[in-house]
């Protein structure tokens, strides 16, 4: 017995080493047969969409990379393709294609190959649309009736069909006709005289209004969130302006998650009532930056802001700015206006301290900004009380500064970092009276101009402009930050940071009257957020209209990162002696 139970211990693993061997024999000589049958699909004659949409209809393709395709198999796709074909091209209004194939071996791999006629498009004959219910005095139904992408006597395109369906029922949600639907939605196809008439009803029903708006919250007064309203009880229903609440709570800075919901079911009246409810940030919010500019250094920031101060939306920070050439410490306090999203009155006071190769500057400030904005166009009215302590070349001076100004922007552009095509517009306007606040007499203005836009697919133009002008009885009166300097990586390249002016008797720089900077430059992408660039500028700060602009040219580094645009710039001084090449660095957007 000892015996046997040995032999009857081994037999198993004899049992278990030729199963093992007969299962890796037997995937040794079927592996061929389940490695897929080489196959490769061609088609002809058609391009754009209806290449893609035969494509996507055809079997074959689909299954062509199938590690269990058999010839078998491909032979049957390959019978089925013809009518895979036709399905693909009937959306297009092409119901009478010719179709010529051929199944073709080389070298153990398969071609299966379609030349393809679509043949005449079939034409809408009848277009037979109408908007049945409130909506059909709508003038903007009437608008989009003329709109919509289908016309009579051209090719049924189905996709457009869909369009124009999707586009009336986008219509009635956004002005309100909650109840719309198709009572009739047809395409008639007559293949033997080869026409489509198409027929689309569209009863739009009622047109809602909004009804009463509550607020589900516990940290801001109803009557402040109510200014964000873009619309009011008893108006249009709008699926766009409820929209519009989302995006403006959401933009606020108040909250943290912004739900708008239209109570359909409680509706009274055709009058339809809207919950919005708020979960709101944190009140404090911390922010700190990093950064470094040739013109300024290496740079740090740090904040903090209050996001919430009462009931009535007001909010405050402090921010603190460190860098090579400077510092800063500033704090504002923020009071909204009927507009809280965009209008708001502005104090703000801080210390400001710099210093340069050209000049030393110590001030305090303090302001009162009431800040608008009107579509693209951004407007501050300001009063800003400014003592600065100021060196600059051989002239040194304490000033007190009472400056009443005037701020416009105009930015058009797409995108928020990178834009092919756009522009930006700024002028600023200040100035001051001896005596009334002041102990020095000047007006100020600087205008500065930007564009950008495309030029050989991958490549853009972009173009700077900047012009000031101050008028002052007694130029040495006036303060080193209110005068006007050149030079530098946002400036003239190819030269340091403010190192253009007039200058002194030493030959030390100690600013203009007038400020002329000009710059044209191109940019080309060569690999994905990476580009190239070439640029020329010219400009000066100068004390009258005949004098000499200095030239920077050279090439550049651009990497769009997601954090905004990082130049490296390569730049000649070209009216230095020798024209010496400087490299200069910066960040931030082109407009």
């Amino acid at each position: 017995m000892p015996g046997a139970a040995r032999i009857g211990a081994r037999a198993p693993v004899y049992a278990r080493r030729s199963v093992r061997w007969a299962a890796l024999l037997l995937a040794l000589v079927l592996a061929p047969a389940y490695a897929g049958v080489p196959l490769t699909v061609e088609v002809h004659g058609v391009n754009g969409r209806l290449r893609t949409n035969v494509f996507a209809f055809l079997s074959l393709e689909q299954q062509k990379d199938d590690p269990r395709l058999t010839e078998a198999r491909v032979r049957r796709l390959f019978s089925e393709a013809p009518g895979q074909i036709r399905k693909a091209l009937a959306p297009f209004g092409y119901y009478r294609p010719v179709i010529r194939r051929e199944l073709l071996r080389r070298d153990g791999a398969w071609i299966a190959r379609f030349r393809i006629e679509p043949g005449p498009p079939l034409r809408i004959r009848r277009l037979d649309i109408e908007v049945l219910g409130a909506g059909r005095d709508d003038p903007a139904f009437r608008r989009l009736l003329r709109e919509l992408p289908l016309h009579r006597g051209e090719p049924l395109v189905q996709p457009r069909y869909a369009r124009a369906k999707k586009l009336l029922a986008r219509l009635a949600a956004v002005r309100g006709y909650l109840d719309a639907r198709f009572t009739r939605h047809e395409i008639r196809i007559d293949l033997r005289r080869y026409f489509a008439d198409v027929i689309l009803r569209f009863d739009t029903g009622p047109r809602y209004r909004f009804g009463p708006i509550t607020f589900r919250q516990d940290v801001l007064d109803p009557s402040f969130l109510r200014r964000y309203l873009p619309f009011h009880a008893g108006r249009f229903y709008s699926t766009a302006k409820l929209q519009e609440l989302q995006n403006a709570l959401s933009d606020s800075d108040y909250f943290q998650e912004v739900e708008v919901q239209p109570l359909r079911n409680r509706a009274r009246g055709k009058a339809v009532p809207i919950t919005v409810y708020l979960k709101p940030r944190p009140a404090s919010k911390y922010t700190a930056g990093i950064g470094y500019g040739t013109d300024t250094g290496a740079r740090i920031s740090l904040g903090w802001a209050r996001r919430r101060i009462g009931r009535r939306g007001h909010h405050a920070g402090v921010e603190l700015k460190v860098s090579q050439i400077g510092n800063s410490l500033t704090g504002r306090y923020v009071i909204p206006l009927s507009r809280p999203l965009t209008d708001q009155f502005v104090a703000s006071t801080g210390i400001f301290n710099q210093r340069t190769d050209t000049s030393v500057i110590h001030s305090q400030n303090a302001s009162a900004t009431v800040q608008r904005v009107r579509g693209l166009l951004q407007e501050n009215l300001y009063l800003t009380f400014r003592h600065e302590q100021f060196r600059v070349g051989d002239q040194s001076g304490d000033s007190f500064l009472l400056m009443p100004g005037v701020a416009w922007q105009y930015v058009k552009k797409r995108g928020e970092f990178y834009s092919l095509r756009g522009y930006r517009l700024s002028l600023d306007v200040h100035g001051s009276v001896r005596r009334v606040g002041s102990d020095a007499t000047f007006i100020e203005s600087l205008l500065k101009a930007g564009t950008v836009y495309p030029l050989f697919g991958a490549g853009r133009v972009l173009l700077r402009g900047e012009l000031g002008l101050a008028w002052v009885p007694r130029f040495s009166t006036l303060p080193a930050s209110q005068r006007f300097f050149a030079g530098g990586a946002r400036s003239v390249r190819g030269y340091t940071y403010q190192s253009l002016g007039p200058t002194d008797a030493g030959g030390r720089v100690i600013g203009g009257r007038y400020l002329f900077v000009g710059s044209i430059e191109y940019e080309h992408r060569v690999w994905r957020r990476w580009g190239l660039a070439a640029f020329y500028d010219a400009g000066n700060a100068l004390n009258g209209f005949g004098g000499k602009l200095d030239r920077g040219a050279g090439v550049g580094i651009r990497w769009h990162s997601p954090i905004g645009p990082i130049r490296i710039d390569f730049g000649w001084a070209l009216d230095l002696p020798g024209a010496p090449m400087r490299v200069q660095f910066s960040m931030g957007p082109d407009l």
